[in-house]
């Protein structure tokens, strides 16, 4: 990982252009993101300001990146992917902005609880994968799973919990509002052969109801949320408390003192009369003050 930080702080050394500190203050290099698995495996991709420059330019600038990574110095960091994402907000998802694959695979591929899981460069998937499979058997621990249960899985990513799950439940349903991570769970649950499961890309809050009506009144429904810091839309909370057949809730936060996280709690116990019986904090970055929490809610 050192190798290839370093290479691309020479790469914006040597370039004609100058880095992007902030978006206001002009500058094109925006961020080098490196994504890395146990296997050894790094994917990289670089983010770009295009500022006002022309699109054959903007491309000029991706070949010379790719070449120095590729056939240059940058080539001892032996990447297996390189992209490049030319964005001019904070931050673009593929559909806004589309990731360009300069060089490799398209996915990383990963190993968690007997599973492999395939990665794009825009879905999620917990960077310490290790710890990962603690928090994930954490959390499914805590729901009780019988196989009468369908579980709802809500900010999917790329499968992982709903595969994980899929051992100990009649169904699942996930749902995420990123497409590729979607298209990246159906490919993992057909790799890996779990045919109990469904996913679907949209909003939660729009997604929950029809779920809901196809799966019937009498289902028993455990959910299980797993958010970005931020936490979940008020809406997403209202859809979920309005499920009556949920009756056990899982919330994985990682960051349970956001003020939008708290209210999601705050919510969930007043408008879901939900109890909040448990949590349990799993360490998935050492060496740090933050910490994962499982937090398991009951009606």
């Amino acid at each position: 990982m050192d190798i290839v930080e370093w290479a691309y702080e020479d790469y914006i050394r040597i370039s004609d252009l100058p880095a992007c500190h902030d978006l206001y203050d002009g500058g094109h290099w925006r961020s080098f993101i490196v994504r890395s698995t146990s296997s050894g495996k790094l994917m990289a991709t670089a983010v770009f300001h295009p500022q006002n420059m022309e699109n054959a330019a903007v491309e000029e600038e991706a070949l010379k990146l790719r070449e120095y990574f590729v056939h240059g110095a940058g080539a001892q960091s032996n990447l297996s992917s390189l992209y490049f994402q030319s964005c001019r907000n904070v931050r673009c998802t593929n559909e806004v902005a589309p990731l360009t694959l300069l060089h490799g695979d398209t996915h990383l591929m990963e190993d968690l609880s007997g599973f492999t899981f395939r990665i794009s460069p825009d879905s999620f998937f917990q960077v310490n994968s290790q710890a990962a499979s603690v928090l994930y058997e954490t959390a499914l621990k805590s729901a009780n799973l019988t196989y009468t249960m369908t579980l709802l899985d809500v900010c999917c990513g790329t499968g992982t919990i709903g595969i994980l799950a899929s051992r100990y439940v009649r169904g699942v349903v996930g749902m995420d509002i990123v497409p590729d991570a979607v298209k990246d769970a159906e490919h993992n649950a057909t790799l890996n052969n779990v045919r109990n499961v469904e996913f679907i890309s949209g909003r939660a809050e729009k997604v929950v109801p029809g779920v809901i009506r196809g799966l019937g009144m009498s289902s028993e429904i455990v959910a299980v949320v797993n958010p970005g810091r931020s936490g979940l839309h008020e809406s997403v909370i209202h859809a979920l408390c309005e499920t009556k057949q949920i009756q056990q809730l899982v919330y994985i936060s990682c960051k349970a003192d956001n003020a939008n996280t708290m209210q999601n709690f705050v919510q969930l116990c007043h408008e879901g009369n939900f109890t909040l019986r448990k949590i349990s904090p799993v360490d998935l970055f050492p060496h740090t003050t933050h910490t994962e929490l499982v937090l398991l809610f009951k009606r």
